[in-house]
């Protein structure tokens, strides 16, 4: 009767639209210096940036209760416990807690101290350790050291890589050596032990309440849009958004939700299992296609190709005390061909000299994103850690709002030419503005673009059409549109044929990253290497086996992208 009557509100909406508690178990009172076990309340925790904190009885390593971290906004949002009194600066503690998160698919948990030095904040890595989803998991590291210049310090915890809730619980901290008393695979999840079995998702329950009804349907479109751009798609269950059965959750998903509420089917597609067995041979990761030697260009991508990875370092994403990340900074200037005012984000390297040139990387986001996407994907410290490390050139990184004109972003002809603009808006008016307000390196040898999505689209359409301006090329999961088609959003008109689709000038690098498996662009990307090979222009081509659309595949792409442009 419930979903019945859900069904028949649905339709009408469619068609209308430190005090801290006990110890461990396993840790006595005497080897912890500092315990939480959240069976009583929060053991002063606090949220960090938007995120809230809350005892969870329904989920916990032991005892009766976790710490729920909800609400995060941004990758760096989670919980945090201040230690200065507890600890020493200079000493070594046993740092450990058990976290469980349930995305559907693994992530990284990052245990981090804060510390203020000379009131200056700094972060330094205690642990970094892959969650899979539904597992309480051991995050510790049994020996980290206190930098010895910390005034005053806290621990937190993040995912740096999404925005999903997590829980903690267990945390302990002890004498330096102390074994890490969580075991991975223990633990109560929605009530059962984690070593009971799990009753299997009901596809379509997104807010697993037990039912398949309007709200489901909500979370679903608000989940595949954030996908689109690129931003975390927040925490639900794979199995429950995968309602086709195939494995990904897109936007064939949300049609047939959306039909079953309106009472279009009764059922979903029935799910089969099927046993693969791969064979893997040994190949260069980063490839090379080689078609005509038309410039220098690739005779430069011919020998930095062998240095193309696949997994970009653990260090590469993290901050790391002792360095500094530039200075970014949000500036409005006049959009000549969006008729407007426009922002973006300007970062400066460290130690930024105006009597200094600097060459331009202009990052691009995903679509219904904006100047700040991309800086929140992490690409101002992937760029700080790669100049700290002497393995890129000190340069400015420009990061673009893209929808150049009125009216808000879609999925539609219209907003696809605003989002096309970009070209013309980058050349008529961002270029002029660097130019009078930043010390900018000119020239196309000191002009680099890529871009993520959406973004990966226009920085290919950008740098291949107006080759004359642009050095260097990069494309991370590029989206459909470039080349007239229609995928599961739209149809989209084309801005070339792909015949058209090659360099006047060749640039010194073309990079195309694209995930082995993608569940919002597919196989686009490959059409675009495929038009570069038949147009006889070099390129470097990769899949990343374990990519996504998302940072798995956006954070080795920028890896390998930024340790070679500025120095053919």
């Amino acid at each position: 009767m419930k979903k019945d009557i859900c069904r028949k509100l649905a339709a009408g909406a469619v068609a209308s639209l430190l005090a801290l508690t006990s110890v461990p178990a396993g840790v006595s009172a005497a080897d912890a210096l500092i315990s939480s076990s959240f069976d009583n309340g929060t053991d002063s925790w606090s949220g960090r940036g938007n995120a809230s904190v809350a005892v969870d009885k329904d989920n916990y390593y032991e005892g009766g209760g976790s710490l729920a971290v909800k609400g995060r906004t941004q990758s760096w949002n989670g919980a945090e416990l201040a230690a200065s009194t507890s600890l020493t600066a200079g000493s070594s503690y046993s740092f450990s807690a058990a976290v469980l998160q349930t995305t559907g698919g693994a992530l990284s948990v990052k245990m981090t101290l804060d510390y203020v030095t000379g009131g200056t904040h700094s972060y330094d890595e205690i642990a970094l350790t892959p969650v899979n989803s539904g597992e309480w998991t051991a995050v510790s590291n049994t020996s980290y050291t206190i930098p010895a210049n910390a005034d005053s310090f806290s621990v937190y915890f993040e995912i740096p890589d999404d925005n999903a809730d997590f829980y903690i619980d267990s945390f302990t901290v002890a004498e330096s050596g102390t074994p890490a008393k969580v075991t991975t695979g223990d633990g109560v999840i929605n009530g059962s032990q984690q070593s009971d079995p799990v009753p299997p998702a009901t596809p379509g329950d997104f807010d697993s309440d037990g039912d398949v009804d309007i709200f489901d349907l909500m979370l679903a479109r608000q989940a595949l849009v954030k996908q689109y751009s690129g931003a975390p798609a927040g925490s639900f269950d794979i199995n429950a958004a995968d309602v086709d059965g195939n494995g990904t959750f897109a936007v064939n998903d949300v049609v047939l939700l959306s039909k079953f509420i309106l009472g279009m089917t009764d059922s979903f597609p029935t799910r089969t299992t099927t046993t693969t067995t791969t064979v893997t041979t040994t190949t260069t990761t980063g490839s090379i296609t080689t078609t005509t030697k038309t410039s220098s260009g690739g005779n430069y991508m011919e020998s930095i190709a062998s240095d193309m990875v696949i997994n970009a370092p653990s260090n590469f994403t993290q901050t790391r005390a002792g360095v500094d990340y530039g200075k970014l900074e949000k500036v409005t200037y006049y959009s000549k061909d969006a008729g407007m005012n426009k922002n973006m984000q300007v970062l400066l390297p460290a130690g930024y000299n105006e009597n200094e040139k600097y060459p331009v990387l202009y990052v691009l986001h995903g679509i219904f994103g904006d100047e700040n996407s991309m800086p929140g994907m992490g690409v101002q410290t992937m760029v700080g850690n790669l100049i700290a490390d002497g393995e890129a050139v000190k340069m400015i990184v420009v990061f673009p709002a893209m929808f150049t004109g009125s009216g808000s972003p879609g999925f539609n002809s219209d907003s696809n030419r605003k989002y096309d603009l970009i070209r013309e808006d980058i050349e008529n008016s961002i270029m002029p503005y660097l130019e009078e307000h930043y010390s900018v390196a000119t020239g196309r040898e000191n002009t680099a673009i890529t871009g993520f999505s959406m973004g990966g689209r226009e920085a290919l359409y950008t740098g291949i059409s107006h080759s004359q301006y642009y050095g260097y090329v990069g494309a991370a999961c590029p989206a459909p549109g470039i080349f007239e088609t229609t995928d599961s959003y739209m149809h989209h008109d084309g801005v070339m044929v792909p015949a058209q689709f090659k360099p006047s000038t060749m640039p010194e690098m073309i990079l195309i990253s694209a995930a082995q498996q993608d569940g919002v662009v597919g196989t686009y990307p490959q059409t675009y290497h495929e038009a570069l090979q038949t147009n006889g222009v070099q390129h470097l081509w990769q899949i990343i086996p374990q990519g996504d659309h998302g940072n798995a595949t956006v954070d080795p792409h920028m890896y390998n992208f930024l340790r070679y442009i500025f120095k053919a």
